[in-house]
């Protein structure tokens, strides 16, 4: 405008891109110094970058839609997130200060390896924009106790866990990280589903993870850590790690430590037994199951003894049997359907009864497997098909069983 305030030329400023971004960075020094009277703040753009016009409707008329997008609904899509993101542009974001607690060099080395996560004692939280911080109020990190370390990654490798050439190796897939360097440190941070491992350059160190009582996992899973375990804990295991085509030389296993180590040989027979019906019944795999499942799965136990142990320590006993009177031995027929995590399977087997003394009691001596399939609807059709097929006339119904868990009894 002139002087006495004619208007000369109009200039048309659009507020996107660096106009937008100019304003909101001087909205966020106004948040941070805590000022509230906006109405108050001076700003200063430069209209020489405007698009110019002369002031009269048409011309504005003509400005606005020289610069206006053809697509509207496109541009305030555009314009939402600029107001959102202008600012954030190599800026972390969200970024807080932490006071944790270290308890020992171990946990120090594990937490830098990425194997424990970040447990603050105290945390404050800053949205950091344009390079201004002020405090964080969102509700993004609610509920949030612990952060785990990110590390760089370093690529797939494997675990190989062996006992002897005759036996098949715990085989682990696993992604290597690389910690941060410390004196002493590891060379490489690896993870697992089920485990992680720090690998030095004289020894590889591997810990389970989570609480295998009621933590989930794959049958796939826990056949490769039960079988890894139980060599550990027979003392003569090996190490071997593989990555990037190259197996290093195999390591000492060191001793294993933990609850239940007892358990292992017993718990890793289930799993394999428990792959190997499927396999032959032709069934998926079942769905993800914990350690206390298995505990609390005695049926399933016993089937899969009966089904796949040579010397199985399932033992039926019967007080006497109808119309056998004078045999010292019989043949009979078990059968039964059992399921566990979502896996339903019918099975018969033969089961070999001998004569306790001179008693009319009897006791089974083993077992053979004669059928298993997919769970069927009539179990007792099914059992007398078996036995009709193996010209047994003895037939154990599955409804009288009963199971003794008392100590110190197999049966």
């Amino acid at each position: 405008m002139r002087p006495d305030g004619t208007e000369i030329m109009g200039y048309l400023v659009h507020l996107i891109g660096d106009e937008l971004a100019k304003i909101l960075r001087r909205l966020r020094v106004a948040e941070r110094d805590g000022r509230t009277d906006i109405n108050r703040i001076w700003i200063s753009l430069d209209y020489r970058k405007g698009r110019r016009f002369k002031i009269d409707a048409d011309g504005l008329c003509e400005a606005l839609a020289e610069i206006s997008p053809p697509d509207i609904d496109q541009y305030i899509v555009e314009k939402r997130h600029q107001l959102d993101t202008l600012g954030y542009e190599g800026e972390p974001g969200i970024e807080s200060e932490a006071l944790i607690y270290i308890e020992s060099e171990d946990h120090f080395r594990k937490l830098i390896s990425g194997l424990v996560p970040l447990r603050p004692i105290k945390m404050q939280s800053f949205d950091r924009r344009f390079g201004i911080r002020i405090p964080y109020k969102g509700t993004l990190l609610d509920g949030f106790d612990e952060f785990p370390i990110e590390l760089p990654r370093m690529g797939p490798c494997r675990i190989a866990v062996r006992a002897g050439p005759t036996r098949p190796a715990a085989l682990f897939e696993c992604e290597a990280f690389v910690p941060y360097p410390m004196t002493g440190g590891p060379m490489m941070s690896i993870k697992h589903p089920a485990l992680s491992a720090l690998f030095y350059d004289d020894r590889l160190t591997i810990e389970t993870v989570g609480n295998f009582d009621v933590d989930p996992h794959e049958l796939g899973i826990w056949i490769q850590l039960l079988r890894g375990l139980t060599y550990l804990s027979e003392g003569d295991a090996t190490l071997e790690l593989e990555f990037r085509g190259i197996r290093l030389p195999a390591l000492a296993g060191e001793n294993l430590r933990g609850p239940d180590i007892d358990q292992l040989p017993s718990l890793l027979a289930f799993v394999e037994r428990l792959q190997r019906a499927c396999e032959y019944a032709a069934l998926p795999a079942p769905a993800k199951f914990s350690l206390n499942d298995v505990r609390h799965a005695p049926h399933m136990q016993m089937a899969l003894d009966v089904m796949f142990n040579p010397s199985s320590s399932v033992r039926l006993e019967f007080d006497a049997i109808e119309g056998v009177l004078e045999q010292s031995a019989i043949d009979a027929l078990h059968f039964n359907t059992v399921t566990f995590a979502d896996v339903s399977i019918s099975f018969a087997a033969l089961v070999r009864l001998e004569r306790v003394g001179d008693t009319a009691s009897f006791v089974s001596s083993c077992f053979e497997l004669v059928d298993i399939r997919p769970s069927v609807l009539d179990l007792d059709a099914y059992g007398a098909e078996m036995a009709t097929s193996r010209d047994i006339a003895v037939l154990i119904d599955p409804t009288n069983l009963t199971i003794d868990d008392r100590p110190g009894l197999a049966t």
